[in-house]
């Protein structure tokens, strides 16, 4: 009973984890908009044209 239990205690843990696959594409997809968040504000704090495009006023 016990044996039994446990085999599907395992089979169920070896479903909820994610493939590898999975997993690297959603840290490919932070990074991402990690890296592009940080452009975005750089521009925006030091780039006078991308700050008065954006908001209609001078840095």
């Amino acid at each position: 009973m016990d044996d039994k239990i446990e085999v599907a205690l395992e089979d169920e843990i070896s479903q909820l984890e994610p493939t590898n696959q999975r997993t690297f594409l959603m840290a490919s997809i932070l990074v991402s908009l990690n890296l592009f968040l940080m452009v975005f504000v750089g521009l925006f704090w030091t780039n006078p044209f991308v700050h008065e495009f954006l908001t209609g006023r001078p840095l």
